[in-house]
């Protein structure tokens, strides 16, 4: 018959979980006693046994059921185990500090206790504004569970007034932010192509260390969890006795001289991580979907600008498909290579096989706290899968313009697609705006200077009499129509001096004095004036603007539209 603690110790686990032959089964059993929760988890339960926390303290009982029981349903619906981790992480740290202040702990008092210890927080956020982040992300963690666990409806996290920081950033789609982003993304691909063309097999099973060579000019050192010698005490420190540095450097010489997983792991691991992130830019799966992927036969189907990759999946007996990029075939066909050469003695079912050295479970996906690491020595951005995935459906729907077509590219439902992945671009606004202002403000090329709605003439209302027709045909009866639009452009206001410069020629040859009604061309040279006015009372660019074309005129620099004109006129008055 079981014994008390063996009841208790298989009721607070979370047998739904795979473990890896070293990782420790996850268990809230040392809540239950004082000084328990701050233990090492490997051997908190052994301690336990031998009696050395004590009795069990009973008010605990009914707050730690329902704590494992909100925490085994996050479980079972597919919650990140990771998270599970950070969370009962955070829970037995808040229980040791309440051990701390030796205070009664029970499910009726769960609040006041949390109240307390959220007070602590707020005076360490405000001696220390650079951890806010850090304890609002425990905060928050904490809320949520025991908002379930005591079923409060307004929350905790309204009393605590402790929230994450909020992070400047720009404005979703606009010019910079949307350059910065691509540039990042671009550099982040760049450096996971120079990991897998410098992590060669040769390299890997070479000597140490391995120098990758980047794009940027800059080295990745990879000892592969060698420790450099110049950072080894013993091979520095002068005071330390021969026979150690010898022993020292015979032992670096082993690992360095042992080509196997248990000293290349890391480097293996690395181009892996690499490979994996690569996959998901051109692919757009998730991380879970890749990682349990097959080695299996793969084939390229050609497409219009790439390829659509198959592959079989011998377990769930069904095919996989994704499109890719036509350069990708090359890269993966050379990795399919690397991999098989490197796994050899070691098959594996997996397309991605890391070396799990830690015991960590198969079923886990990693971390990729190598790849972070590295971005952080280069002071490069780290762009998740995720991010990753984003920028590709975002770059697709930039060319393509057909959200069914890069949803389905993308593996999502249009509507996922615009809730989830979709980032507005200022460029596309601009073409879309560009396309509705020429459906519904038409700019024709107009006879005269600027442009035209609709090549109907009209004129305009001036109330003048003997002014120029409207028409398409003249260009001054262009200035004198409704439909003429003026163009806030030093390219207009070009034009539209020197064309008074021409009307100005014609008006030097013309006997006034004989004529009783207005001259057409000094009308236009009126007309010309008036909007001339105009415009540049609404910039000051557009006065630099209309100095620089009266200088130009000065110099006989003159508008390539009204050029060939001004030299005709000049030719006949000579």
């Amino acid at each position: 018959m079981p014994t008390m603690h063996e009841t208790l110790t298989n009721t607070f686990t979370f047998p739904s979980i795979t473990y890896g032959h070293r990782e420790t089964p996850l268990n809230l059993l040392p809540i239950l006693y004082k000084g328990a929760a701050k233990h090492n988890v490997r051997e908190v339960l052994e301690e336990i046994q031998k009696g050395n926390f004590g009795e069990i303290r009973d008010e605990r009982l009914s707050l730690l059921e329902l704590i494992h029981e909100t925490l085994n349903t996050n479980v079972i619906s597919g919650r990140s185990l990771y998270s599970l981790k950070r969370t009962i992480l955070n829970i037995r740290n808040f229980v040791s500090w309440c051990d701390s202040l030796n205070m009664t702990l029970s499910l009726e008092s769960l609040e006041h206790c949390f109240l307390k210890w959220a007070t602590l927080q707020r005076n360490i956020i405000l001696s220390s504004p650079h951890r806010k982040s850090n304890i609002g992300g425990i905060a928050s963690s904490l809320c949520s569970i025991f908002d379930s666990v005591l079923g409060l409806n307004s929350g905790l996290s309204y009393k605590i007034g402790i929230q994450r920081p909020r992070h400047e950033r720009k404005p979703s789609g606009s010019k910079n932010g949307d350059k910065r982003n691509f540039e990042e993304t671009y550099r982040f691909g760049a450096f996971l192509c120079d990991i897998t063309e410098g992590l060669s097999e040769q390299a890997i099973w070479g000597n140490l260390p391995v120098i990758i060579q980047l794009a940027d000019g800059k080295q990745l050192i990879e000892w592969s969890r060698l420790r450099p010698a110049e950072t080894v005490k013993r091979l520095n420190d002068p005071t330390q006795p021969l026979y150690r540095k010898r022993a020292t450097e015979a032992a670096r010489a082993a690992y360095v001289a042992d080509k196997s997983f248990r000293t290349r792991h890391a480097l293996i691991n690395l181009r892996i991580e690499a490979e994996l992130f690569i996959f998901a830019a051109q692919t757009g799966m998730n991380v879970a979907q890749m990682y349990n992927l097959e080695r299996t036969k793969y084939k390229f189907i050609s497409l219009i600008d790439g390829y659509e990759l198959q592959g079989y999946k011998e377990r769930s007996q069904s095919l996989f498909t994704a499109t890719v990029y036509s350069e990708y075939k090359t890269h993966f066909s050379d990795y399919l290579t690397w991999r098989d050469a490197i796994f050899s003695d070691r098959p594996s079912r997996f397309l991605f096989p890391f070396l799990n050295v830690r015991g960590r479970a198969d079923h886990m996906v990693p971390s990729f706290g190598a790849l972070r690491k590295r971005c952080s020595q280069l002071d490069l951005k780290f762009i998740p899968p995720r991010e990753l995935r984003n920028a590709r459906s975002n770059f697709l729907l930039r060319e393509t313009q057909n959200p069914d077509l890069t949803a389905k590219l993308s593996q999502h439902s249009v509507a996922t697609f615009y809730k989830n992945y979709h980032r507005p671009n200022h460029q596309i606004a601009q073409i879309e705006i560009s396309r509705f202002h020429a459906a519904h403000d038409h700019i024709l090329a107009a006879t005269g200077p600027g442009g035209c709605v609709s090549a109907r003439p009209v004129p305009e209302d001036i109330g003048a009499p003997h002014i120029p027709e409207a028409d398409c045909l003249t260009p001054s009866g262009c200035l004198f129509c409704e439909q003429h639009r003026d163009i806030d452009t030093e390219d207009h206001i070009w034009s539209l001096v020197t064309f008074k410069y021409l009307k100005s020629i014609e008006l030097s040859k013309a006997n006034i004095q004989k004529n009783t009604t207005p001259n057409p061309a000094l009308l236009t040279i009126k007309r010309i004036n008036q909007k001339l006015v105009y415009i540049q009372s609404l910039s000051t660019q557009a006065q630099e603007w209309n100095e620089t074309a009266c200088c130009k005129i000065s110099d006989g620099d003159y508008h390539p539209k009204w050029s060939g004109f001004i030299r005709l006129q000049e030719m006949t008055a000579e």
